[in-house]
């Protein structure tokens, strides 16, 4: 199984527009990933484009794309991965078709999953500093590793641990439905 979540930066708000809409023009910034039980990498794209070694040999393999809202990350990596569309399979779909929450912080709750595997609490923060425009009386400007280096660290520490989280959702989701 290849986990794997994405960060993009968009000036559209996915609310309003959709996920379609919103994929189509988006800029990818991270992408994590993990093969199995494996450690957690991560390809942060505002500094080099070329994709990794040891991500590009494990979608050569014969494997499952894991991601918690699957639709979303693979429209948002269409263009730089085009992994084919029978390999996703999505744990939201798998928690939901069992009647529990579709958020992963909400399904760390439930699972009590320990605080160093789970979603970072000040995730939704990193979000809307790096994958929002900010609004100025100039108008919009874009907060990026450049302007806020100890937040972007944190920011790659908080998809890293997106991974970690929906690897341990995923080992203790029910499979019979």
């Amino acid at each position: 199984t290849l986990y794997i979540d994405c960060e993009t930066f968009s000036e559209l708000d996915l609310r309003t527009v959709g996920t379609y809409r919103y994929a189509e023009n988006c800029e990818v910034m991270l992408v994590t990933w993990a093969v199995d039980d494996g450690p957690v990498q991560y390809w942060d794209r505002t500094v080099d484009v070329e994709l990794p070694y040891l991500l590009r040999s494990a979608l050569t393999n014969d494997v499952t794309v894991l991601a918690h809202n699957a639709m979303f990350d693979r429209l948002a990596t269409k263009k730089i991965l085009d992994i084919p569309i029978e390999l996703w399979f999505c744990s939201m779909v798998q928690a939901l078709s069992h009647g529990l929450p579709g958020s992963l912080d909400e399904l760390c709750e439930i699972y009590r999953i320990s605080d160093d595997k789970a979603k970072i609490k000040d995730g939704r923060r990193l979000i809307q500093l790096f994958c929002k425009p900010r609004k100025t009386k100039n108008g919009l400007v874009r907060n990026t590793r450049e302007t806020h280096p100890e937040e972007w660290a944190r920011f790659i520490e908080y998809a890293k641990n997106d991974i970690e989280a929906m690897r341990e959702i995923h080992k203790k989701l029910p499979r019979w439905n």
